[in-house]
């Protein structure tokens, strides 16, 4: 056995022929060394077999020996198992080298396909657009553009006023629940002190027209629905004075009305010495706008479509002084 090699002849293998065999554990640097060292071994005597004439030997190369040595990293062999001897008449000591494996390859780079974004969406509303001027641009040639545009003038402030309407009605909604809430000496108390603000512009209106939107004392019918909009109906009873200053309330949201007594206006006193308010303090509340003529504040009482009770025109005077006097709508 070669103990720098790992070489050893078994003698008993290949049934009795002999053979060579290399400890996987020892260091092969290159099959080529592996071969040179094998070649100068000695073959084995085998009974009845001549032995094999020794192949010559080649001289060195000197040029072999002057050249400088380079180490190279030498390329990864796997491990030789065993080298088999020839039969008889081969050449001795010719060892067969495992399959070198070859590299694994390096990973094919990976192509990333991009997809094309998707198209955007035209919006409908776009195609709605288009037909409504279609259907414009067909119209005024069949009816005329006067007519077209008059409808569509008035179909645009239809729009707008149900919305100005149903934002009116939600102010109105809310002033009327407020007022509600309160007690009778809190909403009393709340009607004199819009009653004080109130009074002052009547200085501006005097020996002018105006429209009078209500004129209530507590405890008697009055009409005051549906929704704080009179429709010739006394549906209250007993009015109170939470529902007075609801209804006032509502009046301002609606016409811009301002409460006043009796007196700012142009009658003798608050307190009515006949009708049904008798003895009883009267809140009033008017249209703030100056009218040349009773039947000019009446007109615009019925443009309102307020019923014939429950709007008429009255004449602003000198505060107290019982020169004021209202026209009723017929």
């Amino acid at each position: 056995m070669d103990p720098e090699n790992g070489l050893r002849f078994d003698p008993d293998a290949n049934g009795g022929a002999g053979a060579w065999t290399i400890d996987i554990t020892a260091a092969v640097p290159s099959v080529a060394e592996v071969s040179e060292i094998a070649d100068t071994l000695p073959a084995p005597a085998v009974p009845g077999v001549p032995p094999p004439s020794e192949p010559p030997h080649a001289e060195p190369i000197a040029a072999a020996e002057a050249a400088p040595a380079v180490t190279r990293p030498s390329p990864a062999v796997a491990p030789l198992q065993s080298a088999e001897r020839p039969a008889a008449g081969g050449t001795p000591g010719a060892l067969r080298p495992s399959p070198i494996s070859a590299p694994p390859s390096a990973p094919r780079p990976t192509t990333t396909v991009r997809s094309a974004p998707p198209r955007p969406r035209r919006p409908v509303g776009g195609f709605v657009r288009f037909v409504v001027w279609v259907a414009l641009l067909g119209g005024g040639w069949y009816w005329g553009w006067p007519a077209v545009s008059q409808w569509w003038q008035a179909r645009q402030s239809s729009g707008s006023s149900a919305a100005a309407q149903a934002e009116v009605q939600a102010r109105v909604d809310t002033v009327a629940r407020k007022a509600l809430a309160l007690s009778a000496d809190t909403a009393a108390s709340q009607l004199a002190k819009n009653a004080t603000r109130g009074n002052p512009s009547m200085d501006r209106l005097r020996n002018a027209w105006v429209p009078q939107l209500s004129s209530k004392c507590t405890g008697i019918p009055v009409d005051i629905g549906p929704n704080w909009v009179p429709d010739g109906t006394a549906e209250v009873r007993k009015v109170t004075a939470q529902q007075i200053l609801a209804y006032q309330l509502t009046l301002t949201e609606r016409f811009g009305a301002v409460t006043i007594t009796p007196k700012a206006i142009g009658i003798a006193r608050d307190k009515p010495t006949t009708g049904v308010c008798k003895g009883k303090i009267t809140w009033m509340s008017i249209f703030p706008t100056r009218f040349s003529d009773a039947s000019s504040a009446n007109a615009w009482c019925a443009r309102q479509g307020w019923p014939v009770g429950e709007c008429q025109a009255r004449l602003v005077a000198a505060p107290g002084s019982g020169a004021s006097r209202a026209v009723p709508r017929t």
